[in-house]
């Protein structure tokens, strides 16, 4: 699980837009899952699946190999043909 915060800023708030995008999109593949926004005094708060290891924390870490590197891009384009339906729409 991982617990996101931002300041209250009212509805416009990017925290509110994102919950309501990864609510929208649940059960794609490689979506992480929302479950619950509410604002907590001064906060927006969020809290979602964490999947393992994000890219930024692997790019700290050693190097990242081409397997990596394809494995990552092969499951962000699947994702996207998921998200969009068919890959004719993203052209």
């Amino acid at each position: 699980m991982a617990l996101k915060v931002e300041r209250y800023e009212g509805f416009d708030a990017n925290l509110f837009h994102e919950y309501e995008i990864y609510k929208n999109m649940t059960g794609c593949p490689g979506i992480s899952k929302v479950y619950w926004y509410t604002i907590e005094g001064p906060f927006n708060v969020m809290v979602i699946d964490r999947f393992e290891v994000s890219l930024d924390e692997l790019a700290r870490g050693a190097p990242i190999d081409i397997q990596t590197v394809v494995s990552f891009a092969d499951q962000m384009v699947s994702s996207n043909l998921n998200i969009h339906g068919d890959i004719d729409r993203l052209l």
